[in-house]
């Protein structure tokens, strides 16, 4: 063996010229072309595994993060407390006597129901408490609901009942 670990008879093929020449030249002597060495390195150890893992896992999370992080949709610019008291207005007996809370929307997700085809829809999330007349004319209390906006319209609300579900709503596309 020679000084650098290879055999005194061992050729490799130029990757210019395609022709054999001996293994510890630079230079192809047909062609005159650089020849790069390419140096394998072998990792020693048993954890092969475990890095492997942790390659793919860091790219699973890299991926949520870049699907989430962009998913949200434009910010809301616009009266988003007029979008909502508008939806109370179509849904509620007594609209006019509705009283409201609304809390600061901010992005969130919602997973909609096996029925509906178990989507999970991204946007920007409001929780809106609502205190209005039932059909006797008495106030029921506060009660939350959650609206989901995307691009500036209400893509999924839902209350504490089953009855305020917006199935009806036009998902987004």
């Amino acid at each position: 063996m020679e000084l650098s670990g290879k055999q005194a008879g061992a050729t490799r093929r130029c990757a210019y010229c395609g022709k054999a020449m001996a293994a510890h030249l630079t230079q192809c002597p047909f062609c005159r072309e650089a020849v790069p060495q390419v140096h394998l390195s072998r990792r020693r150890g048993a954890n092969g595994r475990q890095q492997i893992r942790r390659g793919l896992l860091f790219m699973l999370l890299a991926a949520l993060i870049y699907y989430f992080a962009g998913g949200y949709g434009a910010p809301l610019t616009i009266d988003w407390q007029a979008a909502v008291k508008t939806w109370f207005f179509d849904n509620l007996k007594d609209p006019m006597s509705a009283q409201y809370v609304f809390y600061k929307p901010f992005p969130g997700y919602v997973h909609t129901a096996p029925i509906e085809g178990a989507k999970l829809l991204v946007g920007y999330k409001v929780v809106v408490k609502v205190n209005a007349k039932n059909s006797f004319g008495g106030y029921i209390g506060f009660r939350p609901y959650v609206f989901l906006f995307r691009d500036n319209r209400v893509i999924f609300a839902v209350g504490p009942d089953s009855a305020t579900d917006t199935a009806e709503l036009v998902p987004y596309e």
